[in-house]
């Protein structure tokens, strides 16, 4: 036998007792009681094995035995496993072996060789489905204890399963029209309900309507109450990356000896609001601005956070001596460097490669 859940242990211990031992299933209340039990105490995955146990112990096939294996026993449903479970312990269960054997051959027949789902829209479905045929069999328990309502709390059941939104809209959809069609046969607006549902009569039907529709309204809630949980989370802490992550891939020319020049340490570039490079193969000084007071940062092989008009790129004349202006010159005179240059000023698109030297920043 599968081990209750921790968590609801002492629970069950203290109000709804031991697992049930009947002899037999001729009292409604008694058998009602008993799958209530197994309702609440396990999910139909722990519950599967009994049902092996009892198709073993039919004297049927190996055959037989392993294509049930090979079922959902979400799609089997708690009921039938439950009273698998009883028969197993010597109760005599009478008429509902046939629950069992019709819960069976209707999954066999539908029995295909499918593979696995693997993506997340299958595994919502999966997931729905499951909770479903939970669904399900406490509604079959509800009409098998004469529409009499019981303890089943929906919106409990939903949290301890953890459902997402996505699956309690699932529930949703699929009760909705249960409850149209039950409160047509009630209010008598549609003639085909009212025969369906005219032998249950007036009270009980009523009582099957407050009994769906509560499962549909507390999966409403709880779409509500999950959106405004996931609302008021906290926001994920940004993952900030160091200045020697951010220029790891950054491609420079780390020294030039005909201009005896050296690249500075490209770290500096993170944060500052003007960057000088130079690039040895095309004899061009650019001059990067930044665009806002959080200065530039690195992407791969470019600088990033520039102000396209307020950069620019020219052509240098005589480079010994222009870039050691650049080098040596107060800041302010730097801003005045680019107007002392009769080349014609082109964009500066914020791209690093192997010949360019970095020269200076400004933070």
């Amino acid at each position: 036998m599968a081990k209750l859940k921790p968590k609801y242990m002492t629970f069950e211990k203290a109000f709804i007792g031991e697992e049930p031992r009947l002899k037999d299933c001729t009292v409604q209340v008694d058998v009602i009681g008993a799958l209530n039990w197994y309702n609440y105490n396990y999910n139909v995955g722990d519950t599967v094995k009994w049902l092996y146990e009892y198709v073993d112990n039919r004297n049927t096939t190996k055959e037989y035995l392993a294509r049930v294996k090979k079922l959902d026993p979400v799609f089997i449903g708690i009921t039938a496993c439950s009273f698998a479970r009883m028969s197993n312990l010597g109760c005599d269960i009478g008429q509902y072996h046939n629950t069992i054997t019709k819960a069976l051959e209707r999954e066999l027949n539908k029995l295909v060789d499918e593979p696995v789902a693997r993506s997340v829209i299958d595994i919502v479905q999966r997931k729905t489905n499951y909770v479903i045929a939970h669904l399900e069999s406490q509604i079959d328990n509800f009409i098998n204890n004469d529409y009499a309502l019981f303890e089943f709390n929906p919106y409990d059941y939903y949290k301890r399963q953890d459902l997402g939104s996505g699956i309690a809209w699932g529930i949703i959809k699929y009760y909705t029209p249960l409850v149209e069609e039950l409160e047509a046969a009630r209010d008598g607006t549609d003639d085909q309900c009212v025969e369906a549902y005219y032998s249950i009569g007036k009270k009980a039907l009523k009582s099957y309507i407050d009994f769906v529709s509560k499962i549909v309204e507390n999966a409403k809630q709880f779409v509500k109450v999950n959106k405004a949980e996931n609302k008021a989370r906290a926001p994920r802490k940004k993952k900030y990356k160091s200045e020697t992550q951010l220029v790891k891939n950054l491609k420079y020319a780390v020294s030039n000896d005909p201009l005896k020049l050296a690249s500075i340490d490209p770290t500096l570039i993170i944060g500052a609001q003007s960057l000088w490079v130079y690039n040895v193969n095309y004899k061009t000084i650019t001059n990067f601005v930044a665009n806002g007071p959080a200065g530039f940062s690195v992407k791969g092989t470019t600088v990033i956070g520039i102000d396209p008009t307020a950069s620019m790129k020219k052509t240098l004349r005589k480079p010994e001596v222009s870039i050691n202006s650049v080098l040596t010159c107060s800041k302010i005179q730097l801003k005045k460097f680019m107007d002392t240059l009769t080349t014609k000023p082109s964009e500066a698109n914020g791209r690093i490669n192997t010949d360019t030297i970095l020269l200076r920043v400004i933070k």
